[in-house]
């Protein structure tokens, strides 16, 4: 005699939804970091596939224009320089530079400016002296591609920012 079907089924991770009904044949491998043979993604045998997806700030970068790229491209390097353990990933909808699992800074273009978001009011008015000539709220710095934000205040805005989330 059968088990119940509760018995004959596979078990589904905890906490997960339905599954595609080729689930538990794709399931995704961490092991590679390599594309495999003709720049593609490698596989081990029929039954794996390797999905490679950009950072979700590299894909937000991508879709924008020339002078924003090169403008937000400039931050994340001088904020990676500081802080080379971040990640990159999304916070409220926005590409974020994250640090230890807290958002560190976040970028945003919008028709007529250019925003970073360090997730602080605190941060913003620590450097308000500082940025005089450009437009901020309680927890955004607005610029433009043309009139960037000097370095050294982006330095201090992700020095003030790791201070808040370590605790010191």
């Amino acid at each position: 005699m059968r088990g119940s079907p509760a018995a004959n089924r596979q078990r589904r991770p905890a906490g997960s939804a339905r599954q595609s009904p080729n689930w538990p044949r794709f399931r995704r491998r961490t092991e590679w970091n390599e594309p495999g043979p003709g720049g593609g993604a490698r596989t081990q045998d029929a039954s794996v596939r390797i999905v490679w997806r950009m950072s979700a700030v590299d894909e937000y970068f991508g879709g924008l224009d020339a002078p924003a790229r090169a403008a937000f491209e400039h931050i994340r390097n001088l904020a990676m320089d500081l802080v080379p353990e971040a990640e990159q990933g999304t916070s409220y909808g926005m590409a974020t530079l994250k640090y230890r699992n807290k958002p560190l800074l976040a970028f945003l273009a919008a028709k007529h400016h250019l925003s970073i978001f360090p997730f602080s009011s605190r941060v913003v008015d620590a450097v308000r002296d500082q940025i005089t000539g450009f437009e901020s709220s309680k927890g955004t710095i607005r610029f433009t591609a043309a009139t960037p934000l000097p370095d050294e205040v982006v330095r201090d805005i992700v020095r003030h920012r790791m201070a808040e989330i370590t605790g010191t």
